[in-house]
């Protein structure tokens, strides 16, 4: 996917939303979860964490859909940590508790 480290964070998003579009066309549940998961990286360096949240839980049905347990796992962590850097701290204990 995009390195963020390399690109600004507009063409990470547009990237992202290529992807995502591909993805979708082909019907390719990994493919989607991975690029939904750019995005979300992208909407968390832009600062927009409640944005990052709805496209992370996004991302999660693919995972689960297509029985992809290392990917719920780290849906599931990622979650927590968005909830955490939120102010959320009760919400982020549950998403911890299924990863385990």
């Amino acid at each position: 996917m995009v390195n963020l480290h390399r690109v600004r964070p507009e063409e990470a998003l547009q990237a992202g939303r290529t992807a995502l579009r591909a993805f979708e066309e082909l019907g390719d549940l990994y493919g989607k979860c991975t690029a939904l998961r750019s995005l979300d990286v992208t909407a968390r360096v832009q600062g927009r964490l409640e944005t990052a949240l709805d496209l992370h839980a996004e991302s999660h049905r693919p995972a689960v859909a297509r029985n992809l347990p290392l990917l719920e796992i780290s849906n599931r962590v990622s979650e927590a940590e968005y909830r955490l850097a939120l102010g959320q701290a009760p919400d982020a204990v549950a998403p911890l508790e299924q990863a385990l």
